[in-house]
């Protein structure tokens, strides 16, 4: 298939599926590209493939967030919201954590961190901002990597941002990271508020 048309084709699926999202108020399809340890991507289709040269930079962009997380975790219950393939949950349990939870809203992913993390965390499938599962006040830490920027166009970052909120101790710490500094900022200001009275 020509470049030009792959690249057409991929631009109408996104904005489909984002169509979709919106008028669902699911907000959410496996349309992430999404790379998995050992170099291993798995394309919005579901076909494994080699990851490439940026998809492994995100990758490690990930591993350095848990790897900045680490220091809080000794003897600590940990949450990893949007977890993913659950290799976060793995190096959070390596770092001394008690307990880890492991949450993301595609089932593939969490198929994919029960057959290899299953040992060392919790996973279970839930959306951001409708944790569940979880009760209030439940982790000592909370790790949200690279999440709050896909819901933001939807408008549903201030009800992710209170569920973190709520699922964590007061006193608890809460890590986020997106990829640009000014929506890290803009994304997190209510928390940061809400954290201040609580």
């Amino acid at each position: 298939m020509d470049l030009s048309l792959r690249r057409g084709a991929k631009t109408a699926y996104n904005a489909l599926t984002h169509f979709v999202g919106r008028i669902s108020r699911a907000y959410y399809v496996e349309d992430f590209v999404r790379v998995y340890p050992d170099g291993l991507q798995i394309n919005r289709f579901g076909i494994k493939k080699h990851a490439s040269t940026d998809q492994l930079r995100n990758f490690l962009n990930h591993k350095k967030l848990y790897s900045f997380a680490s220091q809080f975790t000794q003897g600590a219950v940990a949450a990893d919201i949007g977890c993913g393939s659950g290799y976060g949950c793995d190096l959070l349990h390596r770092a001394g954590a008690s307990l880890v939870c492991g949450t993301d809203a595609s089932a593939s992913a969490i198929h994919f961190a029960q057959r290899h993390y299953g040992n060392v965390a919790e996973f279970n499938v839930q959306s951001i901002t409708k944790m569940r599962l979880y009760a209030d006040n439940r982790f000592d830490l909370t790790v949200c990597s690279e999440v709050l920027e896909h819901i933001k166009e939807y408008g549903k970052e201030d009800e992710a941002v209170e569920e973190l909120a709520r699922i964590t101790i007061p006193g608890g710490i809460i890590v986020i990271a997106t990829p640009n500094l000014w929506r890290s900022l803009e994304l997190t200001q209510p928390l940061l508020k809400d954290l201040t009275h609580r």
